[in-house]
């Protein structure tokens, strides 16, 4: 049986859109926040060089192409892993110097081991 129309304009009238609006505004929230994290988030980028030497101050030189120069800064994290050792435990390190030699096809990065517990001599 259909309702008289007065009485379903009244009770549309009645009904109050705040549900409504409060579920569109938690909705537009959850859409920024989203949104920020995808827009914002850090990528992590993989580089791999080839060790050239070891300093006597214990820190390690890794030859790198150039195309990576700008990928690589001092300060920077990164991890050692020797060569035969492709499933071995990576040795945390940190970047102490970028050096770029005239000419070159390479670039040198200085890398600092460190243990868990702090820094570590290799030599």
């Amino acid at each position: 049986m259909a309702a008289p129309f007065s009485r379903s304009m009244r009770a549309l009238h009645a009904d109050s859109p705040s549900w409504s609006l409060f579920g569109l505004m938690i909705a537009a929230l959850l859409i920024v926040i989203w949104a920020l994290w995808f827009f914002l988030a850090r990528l992590t980028l993989h580089e791999t060089g080839q060790l050239s030497r070891v300093t006597s101050s214990g820190a390690v030189v890794a030859e790198f192409p150039l195309e990576v120069a700008n990928l690589i800064r001092s300060g920077q994290p990164a991890a050692l892993r020797l060569q035969g050792m492709a499933s071995g435990p990576m040795l945390p390190a940190i970047v102490t110097n970028v050096i770029t030699p005239g000419g070159a096809k390479h670039l040198e990065v200085e890398l600092y081991p460190k243990s868990r517990t702090g820094f570590t001599h290799l030599g």
